[in-house]
């Protein structure tokens, strides 16, 4: 979560990018054209599955995907992890999912 839809969708590219360095990259130095080069691939498909129930955009985004995951699957309770390209915008997005959910879902 994000106070702006591009911050959220910068964070995930950036997570992306991080992920096929460490999966496609197993080892080897890429460079920052290597990976975009790797993502405009058909190996770029294993690092979306990785993504695949990933929440992403502003609080209220956020927090209608995760109520309709959790529907979906039956789930009585989410357990999320906040990947953010820096410690702020990762604290920035712990603080704005249990402001979304309210005081009564939040605990």
């Amino acid at each position: 979560a994000a106070d702006t839809s591009e911050s959220a969708a910068a964070q995930l590219e950036i997570a992306r990018r991080v992920r096929a360095r460490a999966v496609l990259g197993r080892g080897r130095k890429l460079s920052d054209d290597d990976v975009t080069a790797l993502l405009a691939s058909p190996e770029a498909g294993l690092v979306d599955e990785m993504l695949a129930y990933t929440a992403i955009g502003q609080a209220d985004e956020v927090i209608s995907y995760l109520q309709g995951f959790a529907a979906d699957t039956g789930a009585d309770e989410l357990i999320a992890a906040h990947y953010s390209d820096t410690v702020p915008n990762r604290l920035r997005s712990v603080e704005l999912v249990p402001g979304a959910l309210g005081p009564a879902d939040a605990g």
